[in-house]
């Protein structure tokens, strides 16, 4: 089985379950290296308080794409949680459009 994604190609005889454990633990790894990630908590909580968080960083720290994972997490570990909505805005359109596109890949290849 072959699958293939933002992180390259993933081979394996064992299935496709095998493929998205692996592909997990990258994905995870590569999280955990970017500068927003050992903020996360004080991030989470923060926005617990606050409707309105400005996150500044530098360019590829990942604030626009780990802060929304990082809430979706917390609201998913969150049992009372039905609804939420979660923006980012971009200062440009294209930084949109390519954030949006990026996502999107990922949460599809993830099904």
């Amino acid at each position: 089985t072959t699958f293939s994604c933002y992180f390259g190609t993933l081979s394996s005889n064992q299935g496709t379950g095998k493929i998205l454990v692996v592909l997990y633990q990258k994905f995870l790894k590569e999280r955990q290296e970017l500068p927003v990630f050992k903020h996360r908590h004080s991030i989470v909580e923060t926005l617990k308080k606050h409707r309105v968080v400005v996150v500044a960083g530098e360019t590829g720290s990942g604030k626009s794409t780990q802060v929304p994972h990082f809430l979706l997490e917390d609201l998913l570990l969150d049992e009372g949680t039905s609804k939420c909505n979660i923006v980012c805005t971009q200062p440009r359109r294209i930084s949109a459009v390519n954030l949006w596109v990026c996502i999107h890949d990922f949460l599809k290849k993830k099904k």
